[in-house]
């Protein structure tokens, strides 16, 4: 096993996967902390998501999308962004997706200002709302579409905690009175 700075993190799946390194006090080498690899996102992976929603270092609306209407366009950016989240939730830097976060969701309010030529703060006064998740509520920006005798289609951005959530949903808590073994 070779030891590698943090600069020379190896790269899978998509993830960047350093390990972990102290000073040594003695002879101020690089050495393993403990030999676990770190799941990240790496730092191109965010400017290549971010390219998209901006130009000249802005955010910047995009004009394919103005012609949609406003369900679309929330919906759109909302599954975008959702996406990427969703692969790199597991990666102990998630929070590093604010950023395109922040990003996308500016971008998606400039986009609906150009289309309804308004202005942004209005349009992020019209579609905030308050979404009841895991984690209490958030703050997200919806869209809905009526529809005559059914239930209104509803599109959600945002509202997805950007950092560590504990346990996966799959996992279930041991019953109560059941001992957990001791590490050994």
């Amino acid at each position: 096993m070779s030891c590698q700075t943090p600069e020379q993190a190896a790269r899978w799946a998509g993830r960047a996967g350093p390990q972990r390194f102290l000073q040594a006090f003695a002879g101020l080498r690089s050495v393993p902390a403990n030999g676990r690899i770190a799941l990240r996102v790496p730092p191109d992976v965010i400017k290549a998501k971010i390219a998209p929603y901006r130009r000249r270092g802005k955010p910047w609306h995009r004009a394919g999308l103005q012609n949609l209407d406003d369900h679309d366009i929330v919906r759109t950016y909302g599954a975008e962004y959702r996406g990427i989240v969703n692969y790199y939730l597991l990666a102990q830097d998630v929070w590093r997706l604010g950023t395109l976060c922040w990003y996308a969701q500016t971008s998606m309010l400039k986009t609906l200002a150009a289309k309804h030529k308004s202005s942004v703060a209005k349009m992020a006064a019209r579609y905030k709302a308050k979404a009841i998740t895991g984690h209490g509520p958030r703050t997200c920006y919806e869209a809905r579409r009526h529809r005559q005798g059914k239930k209104d289609l509803v599109a959600h951005f945002g509202g997805i905690p950007l950092g560590k959530t504990g346990a996966p949903s799959s996992m279930t808590p041991p019953r109560p009175g059941t001992a957990i073994p001791a590490r050994n």
